[in-house]
């Protein structure tokens, strides 16, 4: 690998560290569309076994859990992706790490942890920005009952 495509790769797995950062913001902001932003247009997102395609879909989806009174993400609420690994060759790249998800009630509440699981990803990079193409998202503790239906272990 030259210098050049060593440089170039750091720089990516710089912009994929930002698309992990924008998709966390979105989430604990409840922002559906700055959430489906972070979503190639023919994307996959994987939910315990629940699949829902394309980037409109996703931002309806979201947009239902985010109202709909399933997440357990209530008041205050930080997802944190942590343990992360970032591969990237050319245009494409892998994603794996660890979420948990922590919410207070209020300023003055001590903060709980109610979720935590994996994530296993696939990045592309199109017109010079990542996006997610696949986001597979498996609880390991905490998992919304409006999963039960779908969840699979893996």
């Amino acid at each position: 690998m030259t210098r050049e495509e060593q440089v170039q790769m750091l720089i990516d797995r710089a912009e994929v560290e930002d698309l992990l950062s924008d998709y966390a913001i979105a989430l604990d902001a409840r922002k559906a569309d700055d959430y489906a932003a972070t979503f190639a247009d023919d994307a996959v997102l994987d939910i315990n076994g629940e699949i829902t395609e394309g980037r409109a879909a996703i931002r309806k989806r979201i947009s239902d859990l985010f109202t709909g009174g399933n997440s357990p993400m209530r008041g205050n609420a930080h997802m944190l992706l942590t343990n992360v690994r970032i591969t990237v060759k050319g245009n494409s790249g892998t994603v794996t790490g660890v979420w948990t998800g922590i919410t207070s009630e209020n300023v003055k509440a001590i903060p709980k942890f109610v979720e935590q699981g994996r994530y296993d990803d696939e990045v592309i990079k199109q017109n010079g920005r990542w996006y997610f193409k696949r986001r597979a998202v498996t609880s390991d503790g905490g998992m919304p009952d409006a999963f039960d239906r779908f969840y699979k272990p893996r």
